[in-house]
């Protein structure tokens, strides 16, 4: 090897191992450059994440206690809402509905128990003043026709006393029954087309409550038998749409104020994830990469209030 050819040759060895600690250092540089951001960033991040949790734990506990209080308002306002079913349902049974009494335009809470007093003691021959009646009241929207009257007595023995001497009502255009239970109210709609296929059959079918009654030649009808299907039917509807009303506005106030509440995450409030999401940090050379998941009817009372 000659002189030119060895001084070609060191060139080329100089250049080379310059080449590889350039590349080398910068390697190593970069990798100490990325490990020394990946210790600064753990530790700005770190007490923050600490906060975070911390916040995350108190709202969680806070939402636990709201969760409860709400099942217990829940449970309470249920245990009202029975409470009041079940008095409504106790006062149904000082009830009765008349049919067929005239209706005029001018009718007031006075005159209409004025009527239903008259009709009680005249055509009946039952004592009756009104310290008897707790109210009384048209049912459904004003018509022309005789709306059915609802009456509830202030005693269930009155009413039982009005309803044995239904009887003396036969002569006259007059009807008064029982203020069914919507539950009884349903069952008797199931029965209405049996009865009718007897009735057709000639056979003298009846409803009374819950049960088709076909009476013999030499039976006679009860009163409550001679009451209009169509009244009754009527009447039931009016009760229905009642009930309807009564069931969506009990919907509505439980969906108004029973609503669950959402609490903002106040780590979402500050740009944070949330504690409980792992961070994942990705090195390349080049840069840093930080990934993480984050996740009734026109009622007449009488100032007592039901």
């Amino acid at each position: 090897m000659d002189k030119t050819e060895m001084e070609i040759f060191m060139q080329q060895f100089q250049g080379n191992l310059t080449k590889s600690l350039k590349e080398e250092l910068t390697l190593s540089l970069k990798q100490e450059v990325t490990q020394s951001l990946c210790t600064h960033i753990t530790e700005q991040i770190a007490p923050l994440v600490g906060r975070v949790n911390k916040v995350e734990v108190t709202v969680s506990d806070h939402e636990k206690r709201i969760s409860e209080l709400e099942e217990k308002v829940m449970e309470e306002k249920s245990r009202n809402m029975d409470e009041k079913l079940s008095n409504d349902t106790e006062k149904r049974k000082r009830n009765l509905v008349v049919f067929n009494l005239e209706e005029k335009s001018n009718e007031d809470y006075e005159k209409l128990e004025r009527k239903i007093i008259t009709v009680i003691k005249t055509n009946m021959k039952v004592n009756c003043n009104p310290q008897d009646i707790d109210y009384v009241s048209r049912l459904g929207k004003e018509m022309n026709n005789n709306r059915p009257v609802l009456i509830r007595f202030t005693t269930l023995k009155k009413k039982l006393e009005v309803l044995k001497n239904r009887n003396n009502l036969k002569n006259s255009k007059y009807n008064i029954d029982e203020d069914f239970s919507k539950e009884l109210r349903e069952k008797r709609k199931l029965l209405i087309p049996e009865m009718l296929r007897l009735r057709k059959e000639n056979k003298r079918a009846v409803l009374r409550f819950d049960k088709i009654v076909v009476l013999g030649e030499n039976q006679t009808q009860r009163q409550e038998d001679k009451t209009d299907l169509t009244q009754r039917q009527n009447y039931e509807q009016l009760m229905d749409t009642e009930d309807m009303e009564q069931d969506k506005k009990r919907k509505r106030y439980r969906e108004f104020n029973f609503k669950p509440k959402k609490i903002p995450n106040p780590a979402n409030s500050t740009g944070l994830q949330p504690a409980g999401t792992q961070m994942n940090q990705v090195m390349n050379q080049n840069e840093i990469i930080t990934t993480g998941g984050a996740s009734v009817t026109n009622t007449i009372n009488k100032g007592t209030s039901d």
